[in-house]
């Protein structure tokens, strides 16, 4: 008794806030660890049902410390070690302990079980799964619970490791059985024995065991009649949802074992799904809340939500095994009508549309942040089937349940005819793809999509419900490309709707705009877009103006189509430029609007009398942002993140303006970057300035190199200034593609004025390869080097000979070495092109001019000697040599031939796209096609929201106008360097090299010229 009265003083003191009672107990615990009697002391603290609960948990998690630690000898380990009799006690004790009524002291028992698992079970306790599940000789919740526990954890830390025997998978599926199918038992430890069933891990010899795989199938018939059982007293929907989890995870993981099963039990599932339809159905008419159970959380998902779910993804995982099954295709046309009933929007979703912006833009355009989990599901769910079901059947399908909801929605109230007609819209909405691409296929057959969208048409003037006449508007933006004759109804629905009071109408206008934008230039009623063009785009002017969040970009991006309708309407000039100012104003910090409004300004600089107004208007706005630190709602920014939007407008004024661009675009724009530039340590700021730069320096060469500021300053010295400003060792980190393009372009169009600080540019650029730490800011020095070999080839090799490099070599050998052994992706087109036809320009020269300034360089490296041991350290390590043109040769074919296959595989890329669109006579056989996207992984033509990708080709849509008539940029670099390889084959010299190249370099090389010999 003096010990367990000791460890009882132990507990407590570990129990206790006080630091020092605590520090205490751990010494005196860890001197009674030392003794054979602690873990038996601990296990009679855990099951004595007259100490403190509190006390009883804290024995449980010591008891598992102790096994875990000093159950298993090894090696390294020190004492103590429990020795076999008190093992022998704690495995007769624990499983008593899953018996307890306190749900505490049962888990700390099966978890330390399932630690004794990880080191006894089979070889040293081979009946450990049978005397757990002795424990429970009649039905008695507290030790089914227990065992409950145990399987569960067991199954998650170690039956992968020590998987059951096959007597004791026998043993274990039989007790789920037992448990599953006893309605004694409560349905929270029904539910939990299918979540067990499913979480063991099945193995393949297992699964071959005649017993066992009849077990399981037992195990699905015991699930298919708890589904029928009276709700919620002995069936509810925790129930209910793990069972249909149960289905969907064995037809996953042992479909050919489950499947026939399961599918014999698909009459159930049906009658489920149709209950579920007539609560729904219910609840729409009488405008309540979802039904939940007794004990459901009313903060959550309902339940009832969930279990549809849950019935969708049966099916779908049926339909991935055998897409022709009967069983689904005769009942096709129910299942796709209450798929667009559970489309609905109940009652306290409209509510909370009506209430919030945000949260109508989550739950109806941003899918990924919806909470209306069902309407997201039966939508994905509907579209699995148009992509997986047979074509026709599918079609029929959709016209029957279609059909019936019209006709059906009629005989109820009100409040439920707009709902359920909104649900279809929407259903046939989010079907575009599929019924666009039957209407191109001439298969729609019954299903008359131009009846359906006269019908919808016809309902805008009367329609009173807000949701009716929001969800029409958005049809006709998914169906624009084919309305015919009710084009002009829609448009100018939009038209009337932009300004409209209630914010769903102006979001839902704004939204179909942009998708009648996206097909208006390809549409026969394009005229009609470019008779309400100025009406509509001083109506969403007016609109943008006050609004922000998501449904912003989208109407940025349907006014910028719409002003690519036709030639730049002067007539909207005026308003438009000052919705650029103003919008520019409020969004100084929001990079994505500022890269909208750029695309903008682009058709704006189409037109020369409206740029020259927009820069009278942007200018004094631009020297006040580049001087001044803003600070909007009292949150202080620095001037960078400002300095970075506005430089970027400027860029594109500078750009796109017709030439020769004005004299106040040249003192107010390339004065002030400039001076920004040459100050701030900001590497965005000095990025986008750098492009500025660029621009000035390519649109009005001369005008900038001859101006003088008021300080006497031209613009070749500002120019000189702000290269060795670059060249500073402290901003070198800031090197980037747009800094070594600046970088070039400035050294191009300096000339000869470069040809006194030659030296010491050269000398800064050697020094900041040396100092770069990574690829990204080495590869733009590099590419100046590029450009210095490609155009100054003598100087930069004298240069290069007479400054010493790094470790004793020549800044020769050092360049040329770096240039050898870097690589630029596609991303960077420029740099990739002036590298490659900077190395031919080196390689062509040192050859044809044996220059041995060149031809002399060598390159060291080891030379693996197979006799020699790896762990040799006293041995010489055996070095050679080659020519640094060897290298340079060997980047160019790898070049080259990268470029190859890269085209090939780019190539296959888009057949593979055009293979999506599976013929309407067939359907899809994949099993593992669970996406509703193509296989390219671009987004699915039922969304209108806009994706990355599309927000990339509206902000970049053409080729940079400063590169069009460069020839570098311009240049095929697969054929240039097959007619170089080519012509160096010819040459006798070149063959001192070739022979020294790989075999694969060879026959690539023997591929671009058949006449090269390697003999």
């Amino acid at each position: 008794m003096a010990l367990r009265e000791t460890m009882l003083e132990i507990i407590s003191g570990l129990l206790s806030s006080s630091s020092e009672l605590l520090n205490v107990a751990e010494e005196r615990k860890k001197a009674m660890e030392m003794m054979e009697e602690y873990s038996i002391l601990l296990i009679e603290i855990l099951l004595a049902h007259d100490e403190a609960a509190e006390e009883r948990q804290m024995a449980g998690i010591l008891l598992k410390q102790c096994i875990y630690s000093f159950w298993w000898k090894t090696a390294n380990d020190m004492p103590p070690i429990l020795n076999e009799p008190v093992k022998e006690k704690l495995r007769y004790m624990l499983p008593n302990g899953l018996q307890s009524p306190y749900s505490l002291v049962r888990n700390s028992c099966a978890a330390c079980l399932v630690c004794i698992a990880k080191f006894d079970y089979s070889a040293t306790w081979p009946d450990m799964i049978k005397d757990i599940l002795s424990k429970l000789t009649t039905v008695d919740e507290n030790t089914c619970s227990g065992i409950l526990y145990f399987l569960n954890d067991y199954c998650r830390v170690t039956a992968l490791a020590n998987p059951p025997t096959c007597d004791d998978w026998i043993l274990i599926y039989k007790f789920l059985t037992t448990v599953a199918q006893e309605l004694e038992y409560s349905t929270e430890t029904r539910a939990k024995t299918m979540m067990i069933f499913t979480s063991f891990p099945f193995k393949k010899c297992i699964l071959q065991h005649t017993e066992i795989t009849a077990l399981i199938t037992n195990f699905c018939m015991v699930c298919q009649r708890q589904l029928t059982l009276p709700h919620p007293t002995q069936s509810d929907y925790v129930l209910k949802h793990n069972i249909l989890n149960v289905f969907t995870t064995l037809l996953h993981k042992i479909p050919a074992i489950v499947s026939k099963t399961i599918i014999d039990i698909l009459p159930t599932i049906w009658e489920m799904l149709y209950r579920c339809g007539m609560i729904f159905d219910e609840m729409l008419v009488n405008e309540t809340l979802p039904y939940r159970d007794p004990e459901e959380n009313e903060q959550n998902t309902p339940l009832f939500y969930i279990l549809v779910e849950n019935v969708f993804d049966v099916i779908k995982s049926i339909l991935k095994l055998d897409c022709h099954l009967p069983n689904i295709l005769n009942v096709m046309p129910d299942l796709v009508h209450h798929t667009i009933l559970f489309l609905a929007i109940p009652k306290d979703m409209e509510v909370r549309w009506k209430s919030d912006p945000e949260v109508y833009i989550n739950e109806d355009i941003d899918e990924e942040l919806s909470e209306n989990s069902l309407r997201l599901a039966a939508k994905n769910f509907l579209v699995f089937l148009s992509r997986r079901v047979y074509a026709p059947t599918m079609i029929n399908a959709i016209t029957d349940a279609v059909d019936r909801h019209i006709v059906c929605s009629t005989a109820k109230t009100e409040s439920y005819f707009w709902r359920i007609q909104e649900a279809t819209m929407y259903a046939v909405g989010c079907l575009r793809d599929f019924v666009l691409n039957a209407h191109s296929h001439k298969v729609l057959q019954n299903f008359d999509i131009m009846n359906y969208l006269n019908r919808w048409a016809a309902e805008v003037g009367p329609c009173p419900s807000w949701l009716m006449l929001a969800r029409i508007m958005w049809l006709g933006g998914q169906y624009s490309s084919i309305l015919g004759n009710n084009a002009p109804a829609y448009i100018r629905t939009i038209a009337d709707n932009l300004n409209a009071s209630s914010f769903i109408l102006t979001f839902s206008a704004i939204r179909s705009l942009y998708l009648h934008m996206r097909t208006a230039n390809q549409s026969e009623y394009k005229s009609v877009y470019i008779e309400l063009r100025q009406t509509l785009a001083y109506a969403l002017m007016d609109t943008l103006d006050g609004l922000g969040g998501a449904i912003l970009p989208m109407g940025l991006s349907a006014l910028v189509q719409l002003l690519k309708l036709g030639p730049f309407a002067d007539c909207i000039a005026e308003k438009l430029i000052l919705f650029i100012i103003n919008m520019f104003d409020k969004s100084l910090l929001n990079y994505k609007i500022v890269d909208h409004l750029q695309v903008i300004i682009k058709e704006i600089c189409s037109n020369s009398s409206c740029a020259k107004t927009f820069q009278e208007k942007f200018l004094p706005v631009f020297v006040d942002l580049t001087n001044e630190i803003i600070s909007p709602h009292s949150r202080p920014i620095t001037s960078y993140n400002v300095q970075c939007n506005a430089i970027s407008i400027l860029t594109i004024l500078v750009k796109y303006s017709e030439e020769p661009i004005s004299n106040e675009l040249v003192v107010y724009g390339f004065i002030p970057v400039s001076t920004i530039i040459s100050r701030v340590d900001d590497t965005s700021v000095i990025q986008l300035s750098s492009e500025c730069l660029r621009s000035y320096l390519c649109k009005a060469t001369s005008r900038v190199l001859t101006f003088q500021d008021n300080d006497g300053r031209t613009g070749s010295e500002c120019v000189l200034n702000i290269l060795k400003c670059l060249l500073d060792p402290t901003k070198s980190e800031y090197m980037c593609e747009e800094v070594g393009r600046f970088f070039i372009t400035a050294m191009h169009t300096l000339g000869c004025q470069l040809d006194q600080h030659f030296s010491f540019v050269l000398r800064g650029l050697l020094s900041a390869v040396q100092r770069a730490g990574s690829a990204p800011v080495k590869a733009p020095l590099l590419g100046i080097f590029s450009y210095l070999f490609f155009c100054h080839f003598d100087a930069t090799v004298h240069f290069l000979t007479l400054i010493p490099g790094p470790r004793g070599q020549s800044a020769l050998a050092f360049i040329l070495g770096k240039l050898s052994s870097t690589k630029y992706s596609l991303d960077k087109k420029y740099f990739l092109h002036l590298h490659t036809v900077a190395l031919c320009r080196v390689v062509e020269l040192a050859i044809t001019q044996q220059d041995r300034r060149i031809l002399d360089i060598k390159v060291s490296y080891v030379k693996e000697d197979v006799n020699q041991p790896s762990c040799s350290t006293s041995m010489p390590i055996n070095t050679t040599e080659h020519p640094i043109l060897l290298d340079i040769i060997r980047a160019l074919l790898e070049t080259c031939k990268w470029l190859v296959s890269r085209a090939a595989t780019d190539n296959q890329t888009v057949e593979s796209r055009h293979v999506w669109r599976r013929s309407f006579g067939q359907a899809s056989t994949s099993r593992d096609d669970d996406s509703v996207d193509p296989p390219d992984g671009s987004s699915s033509g039922d969304s209108d929201y806009i994706s990355s990708e599309e927000e990339e080709s509206i902000v970049e849509e053409s080729l940079d106008p400063l590169d069009v008539n460069d020839p570098i940029y311009s240049i095929n670099v697969v054929e240039y360097l097959q007619i170089f390889f080519s012509k160096c084959s010819n040459d006798p010299f070149f063959y001192n090299y070739v022979h020294l190249l790989d075999n694969w370099e060879k026959e690539f090389l023997r591929q671009i010229n058949d006449s090269v010999t390697f003999e």
